[in-house]
């Protein structure tokens, strides 16, 4: 898989969404919303092309997130 990306986390309060965008925002990185059954709406750091570097920085990310995971693109975590 050549594509990844890393979930952050899935928040359904506006409020939580707001703050994990502000946040990867303070860290120039560039991130999409996912929406997930349950009204959840998952939010995942694009733009990676291995493994090896979501799983980086998923570690780098578990200070902020602590639910951080590398999952591959379009993959329903």
């Amino acid at each position: 898989e050549s594509c990844w990306e890393v979930q952050v986390g899935a928040f359904a309060a506006r409020a939580n969404l707001d703050r994990a965008f502000h946040r990867l925002r303070q860290r120039g990185l560039p991130y999409r919303t996912v929406p997930s059954p349950a009204g959840l709406t998952r939010v995942r750091v694009t733009g990676l092309t291995s493994r090896a570097q979501a799983l980086a920085l998923a570690g780098e990310l578990q200070a902020p997130f602590p639910g951080a995971v590398a999952v591959p693109c379009g993959g329903s975590h």
